[in-house]
C-alpha cells in the first residue's frame, strides 16, 4: 500500500490523511519522509483529521512537516470544552491538552492558505451546547488566526452530524428536545 501511494508522489495535488489518528501512524510519516526527499511538501494541499493531542510520534515531530507546507487545513476532532463531558464523549480526551496544542497550532500557522477549523461531531451528548462550545474559542482566545474570513460560520466550524449509533443521532430525539435546540441555535445564530 506505501509503494502505491509513493508511486503517486509526483503527481499528486492533494492528500487528506484521515482519521483514526493519522498522526500516530508510521505510514504518514514515510509518505512524508517521501514526499520531502522529492521536495514536493510546499507543492501539495494537506488536510488532517486529527484529535490534536500529539504532535510526537517515534522519531517524528509532525510540526516539522507542517512548517514547510505552503497549503494546509487541520481539522481538529473536539466535541466538548467541558473537561469532564469531553472525556466522557471521546474518551481519554484532555481538554488542557488539545488547548495548548491549539495555541501551539497558531504559533505554527499563518497564511490564508493554512488553517485549522474545530470539528464537532454533533450528536445528542453535545449539539445543545454549541453555544458553549464555540465561546470557548473566543473566550480562550484560540480561534485560528483566518476565523471568521467567511459569512458562513460553517466555513469556521467544519461540522460533522453523527448519524450512528442510532441512540446517539439526533435524528432520534424527542421533539420537545429538538424543539429547544431550534431555539438555542436560531439564539445563537443572531
Amino acid at each position: 500500500f506505501i509503494n502505491t501511494i509513493k508511486t503517486q508522489a509526483n503527481i499528486v495535488e492533494d492528500i487528506y490523511f484521515a482519521g483514526g489518528e493519522p498522526l500516530l501512524h508510521l505510514e504518514h510519516y514515510e509518505i512524508m519522509d517521501e514526499l520531502d526527499r522529492l521536495n514536493r511538501i510546499d507543492k501539495i494541499f494537506f488536510t488532517y483529521s486529527t484529535n490534536l493531542t500529539n504532535f510526537n510520534y517515534k522519531k517524528y515531530n509532525v510540526i516539522d512537516y507542517w512548517k514547510k507546507m505552503k497549503k494546509c487545513k487541520i481539522l481538529v476532532s473536539i466535541d466538548e470544552v467541558d473537561s469532564e463531558r469531553l472525556h466522557y464523549i471521546r474518551y481519554p480526551s484532555d481538554l488542557n491538552l488539545i488547548t495548548n496544542n491549539i495555541k501551539i497550532l497558531n504559533e505554527t500557522f499563518s497564511g490564508t492558505d493554512k488553517y485549522w477549523s474545530p470539528t464537532p461531531t454533533w450528536n445528542i451528548l453535545n449539539l445543545h451546547r454549541i453555544k458553549d462550545i464555540s465561546e470557548y474559542f473566543y473566550k480562550n482566545n484560540i480561534l485560528a488566526h483566518n476565523f471568521d474570513v467567511s459569512p458562513s460560520w460553517e466555513f469556521d466550524f467544519h461540522n460533522i452530524i453523527l448519524l450512528g449509533p442510532k441512540y446517539l443521532s439526533i435524528t432520534n430525539a424527542p421533539d420537545y428536545w429538538k424543539d429547544s435546540l431550534r431555539k438555542i441555535l436560531d439564539d445563537y445564530e443572531e
